[in-house]
């Protein structure tokens, strides 16, 4: 009998030492794009508690405008636009704790904006955005390196780029989502691409396209939401 309880002692104690939180996923992710206003087809987002994505504009700010989704409750954030100093325009926007089903439909206001959405599970619901930063340049380049301060973090990566019938890639091993070319009379060019960063560290994704050229890049990080729950202590035998 104390051999049994000193075995689950020990359990438990490696129990309690576990971080309890969650893992960030994505679910689904659409993009669409159009001259004035754009809604993406809808995104299968069943446990997913937030809505993230990259937004690109054409001579106009990228966190200027509206978004919106079919929810008619969610609000939508932008963070520090991202400007070559030409046309291109690029900005992550975000919806945490955001209430989704299984068809949401984004919508971005602006001019011949392009929007990449994507939903995802585990972010934290309040206060999420942990680092951001914006830079532009001559391919390949990227928005500059970010630190996370957290274990889990979810990293979005965006571009805009106005250069016709080109397709984009990214290194440091993140995944592109959506992409598309400038679009004549329709939309910006642009894309957006993710990475969780499972040990708190430097990021630096550099983005590139064959021809060269420029463009504008931007990059912000998320936190995970924290588990609300706890292991419970061991009391005279019981847990």
């Amino acid at each position: 009998m104390k051999k049994i309880l000193t075995s689950l002692i020990a359990i438990q104690i490696v129990l309690a030492s576990c971080l309890w939180a969650f893992t960030i996923s994505v679910v689904d992710h659409k993009w669409s794009g159009a001259a004035t206003s754009t809604t993406t087809a809808g995104l299968n987002c069943p446990g997913a508690n937030a809505m993230l994505g990259v937004a690109v504009d054409f001579s106009v700010s990228a966190a200027s405008g509206a978004m919106s989704d079919d929810s008619g409750i969610n609000m939508y954030t932008a963070t520090t636009n991202s400007n070559d100093g030409g046309s291109n325009n690029a900005a992550v926007w975000y919806s945490a704790g955001a209430t989704l089903d299984s068809s949401v439909a984004v919508t971005k206001t602006g001019l011949f904006p392009a929007i990449f959405m994507a939903c995802a599970s585990g972010v934290k619901t309040s206060s999420p955005l942990d680092v951001q930063s914006q830079l532009f340049g001559n391919f390949p380049f990227g928005a500059g390196s970010v630190t996370t301060s957290e274990d889990g973090e979810l990293c979005i990566a965006g571009l805009a780029n106005s250069a016709l019938g080109v397709t984009y890639s990214i290194d440091s091993g993140y995944t592109i989502t959506d992409q598309s070319p400038l679009v004549g009379g329709s939309n910006e060019g642009g894309a957006m691409a993710y990475k969780i960063i499972t040990t708190a560290g430097a990021t630096n994704p550099q983005w590139d396209l064959s021809g060269g050229g420029n463009g504008t890049a931007t990059i912000a990080c998320f936190k995970m939401q924290a588990s609300t729950g706890a292991v419970p202590r061991h009391h005279g035998g019981f847990f």
